[in-house]
């Protein structure tokens, strides 16, 4: 997978989560491990996905967030890329998915790659309250 673009701190990606409605502390918790296994907080980080049956030219997953672009071509990819490459923007497409299907769009849940991302998704989100209410984290 190709990393690029700027790398974000765990504990603004706390932030950003939070401000967007992730504010049950092992549910934000969960969902930064989540986003360093699936994209090592890059902004433009991209993965390719062989095709399938369902999207025959393969498709993409890209962002922070690793939404997928279900096999968009031309200008509907260009739009995608542009909306997946703003966490600002993604998060607000990501959200809906979380409360509809809790944590199964994301590969890295399912596997269970982002439990080696325990501690640092922690540490991140006491950090984030640290800064953002003036809370002495544990």
């Amino acid at each position: 997978m190709p990393l690029d673009g700027k790398q974000w701190m765990a504990r603004d990606v706390a932030k950003l989560l939070w401000d967007n409605g992730w504010v049950n502390a092992e549910n934000l918790m969960i969902m930064v491990a989540v986003l360093q296994a699936e994209s090592a907080l890059f902004e433009k980080a991209w993965n390719f996905n062989p095709p399938t049956n369902t999207f025959p030219k393969g498709s993409y997953d890209r962002g922070i967030f690793q939404l997928n672009d279900q096999g968009k071509q031309g200008q509907a990819q260009i739009d995608f890329m542009n909306m997946a490459y703003d966490p600002l923007k993604a998060v607000k497409v990501a959200r809906p998915m979380y409360e509809q299907r809790s944590f199964q769009p994301w590969y890295a849940y399912k596997n269970g790659a982002w439990e080696k991302f325990i501690p640092q998704a922690t540490i991140a989100v006491c950090n984030m309250l640290r800064v953002k209410f003036g809370v002495k984290p544990l």
